[in-house]
């Protein structure tokens, strides 16, 4: 008896917090794009209507509308399958303690662009990155396949596994200063050629991330050229010096 009664206030706590939960969150349009704002985090969902959508996406730091929101991330699957060919995610600094109310310390609020956020955009031929931005989540941009060039932001730390996998035509990458880590497949079966532009020491890679047989020149300043020539895994391709 004292179990179930005890099940029982299990499942109402579970509910109750269910319910909380959802009364933090808030959907809302502006500018043909949807957005969640949950507990001071807002997402970008997607399209308002995919049919008549914009083909140069403009992604802003913070909402229009009042109470303004700061945009964190762009979310899962949001723009999957769609026809944008240019996107832009602006950079704003928002407040610290609009996340942490113990700072008066600023923070850019874009953090992420989570899973399959982009995948199979096939006409998407152009991205523009905030500075401060950390993380590409798993095959956010899998299939563009008419990217040919990405340069990714100073702030940029982590792109996780196959986010640019079959990307069939990106030929040249630009690493800035910060990054460390490249997940599994992160650029399999990108161009056989491939020039990647390294301002950071050797990332971490969890595996492989490019397809085998692909042709890899990989281009360090000068202090950097000795450390990626005895690279485990990055020594093995062709290092040369900007």
């Amino acid at each position: 008896m004292k179990s179930k009664s005890l099940l029982i206030v299990l499942l109402l706590i579970l509910i109750i917090l269910s319910f909380t939960a959802c009364e933090h969150s808030t959907d809302f349009e502006e500018d043909g794009i949807k957005y969640r704002e949950f507990d001071g985090a807002t997402s970008v969902l997607g399209f308002v209507d995919e049919e008549n959508s914009t083909k140069d996406l403009v992604i802003k730091g913070k909402t229009n509308q009042f109470p303004q929101y700061y945009v964190w991330a762009i979310g899962f699957y949001a723009f999957e399958n769609s026809d944008v060919e240019t996107v832009t995610i602006e950079y704003y600094k928002a407040p610290y303690n609009v996340f942490h109310t113990d700072s008066s310390e600023m923070l850019c609020t874009f953090e992420k662009i989570l899973d399959k956020a982009f995948k199979n955009c096939k006409q998407l031929r152009e991205i523009t990155f905030p500075k401060e931005m950390t993380t590409i989540c798993v095959e956010s941009f899998w299939g563009c396949e008419s990217l040919k060039e990405v340069t990714f932001p100073w702030g940029l730390q982590k792109i996780e596994q196959s986010a640019f996998a079959q990307c069939s035509n990106l030929s040249v990458v630009h690493f800035d200063e910060n990054f460390n880590f490249l997940g599994a497949n992160a650029f399999v079966n990108c161009a056989q050629q491939m020039t990647l532009y390294m301002k950071c020491p050797p990332p971490t890679v969890d595996g492989e991330a490019f397809s085998c047989g692909t042709q890899i020149t990989v281009v360090v300043p000068q202090q950097l050229f000795e450390v990626y020539s005895n690279h485990e895994y990055w020594g093995k391709f062709n290092i040369v010096v900007e």
